[in-house]
């Protein structure tokens, strides 16, 4: 993932719509949605949905590597 690519993930996983995160970024919508395609695919998913479904798993993996798995099963 290339730094702007990482910076548009950043920003998807917040509120914004995704032209919104093109204007925060200085960017086309065009250009973003490329860059949410490319996430995307890198992650092996679809779509903004599938990139925050990632996002939680990688969080609630690495809370669970860091001894965490009861604080994970009283989230659920």
């Amino acid at each position: 993932m290339t730094p702007r690519e990482a910076e548009l993930h950043k920003l998807l996983l917040t509120p914004v719509t995704l032209d919104e995160a093109a204007a925060l970024m200085g960017i086309g919508y065009e250009t973003a949605k490329v860059y949410c395609a490319l996430t995307a695919k890198e992650l092996n998913v679809r779509g903004r949905t599938g990139i925050m479904a990632a996002e939680i798993a990688r969080l609630r993996h690495a809370v669970v590597m860091l001894g965490g798995a009861a604080e994970v099963e009283r989230v659920k």
